[in-house]
């Protein structure tokens, strides 16, 4: 009886062996998973990840428009928020270069005298223009009225002139954010005579509107015939200290000493 009970143990402590071996072994790395030849909701299929897209964009290490001019980045988001709010930064305010345009475009000392010195010569054209086509008209009350008409073709060649020379110093690179962010056209612009866009109008007294030195501007439209007339109240001091080629007019005319 030992002796046939012995075989049996064997056998069986060899099986269990085996089958503790199967259910502890690790399939090997890599193993796909089968699916079944039916469906089946409980079977999870792993599916390999994606290469990186290579036309998603390029890395961030790559070169590019706003990595030679990294401020364009910033141009890039002002554009979407004109859109929004109708922001804008022009290359000039009050006659100068403006200092958010020079930032923005990083513009080199050679690039901000360049461009200084071509606003430079735009207000003397300007003042030029306009000195030669005032009006003068002294008042009752002793106000000399200075009445500038419109000179678009004038105005246009200087307009054209000066758009030219600031895409030219900016270079083909920035040129393509200018003309999303500050290009500019002459109208409405209180820069430079409007551009001969508008008529001016100067009212000259003894005394300021608010004193001594004082000016007052306003803009009025005629929707009749669509012309912006701009008018400026001052006295013969600041006119005389903002607009010297007025001033003259007046003196050559025996109405300002």
């Amino acid at each position: 009886m030992r002796t046939v009970l012995m075989p049996v143990a064997l056998l069986l402590a060899f099986g269990a062996g085996f089958l503790v071996a199967r259910l502890t072994t690790k399939p090997a790395a890599g193993a796909a998973h089968i699916a079944p030849t039916t469906g089946s909701a409980d079977v999870v299929r792993k599916i390999p990840e994606r290469p990186s897209d290579p036309t998603a964009g390029p890395a961030v290490s790559s070169p590019g428009v706003t990595q030679s001019f990294p401020i364009l980045r910033a141009a890039e988001l002002l554009a979407t928020k004109r859109l929004q709010n109708g922001s804008h930064v022009p290359p000039f305010a009050f006659e100068r270069l403006n200092p958010d345009f020079i930032t923005l475009y990083e513009l080199s000392p050679a690039e901000i005298e360049r461009l200084e010195g071509v606003a430079k010569r735009v207000r003397a054209q300007v003042a030029s223009i306009e000195a030669a086509k005032a009006q003068l008209a002294p008042q009752p009350d002793g106000t000399i009225r200075i009445t500038i008409e419109p000179y678009p073709r004038e105005g246009g060649v200087i307009l054209d002139a000066l758009r030219a020379e600031v895409l030219a110093t900016l270079g083909e690179e920035r040129s393509e954010f200018f003309r999303k962010l500050s290009d500019f056209d002459g109208s409405n612009s209180t820069e430079f005579g409007g551009f001969g866009l508008r008529q001016t109008v100067v009212e000259v007294r003894a005394l300021g509107p608010s004193g001594p030195g004082s000016i007052r501007g306003s803009t009025s439209f005629d929707p009749a015939t669509s012309l912006q007339t701009m008018t400026t109240e001052t006295d013969f001091r600041s006119l005389k200290d903002t607009r010297p080629e007025l001033y003259a007019r007046l003196v050559s005319a025996g109405l300002a000493r």
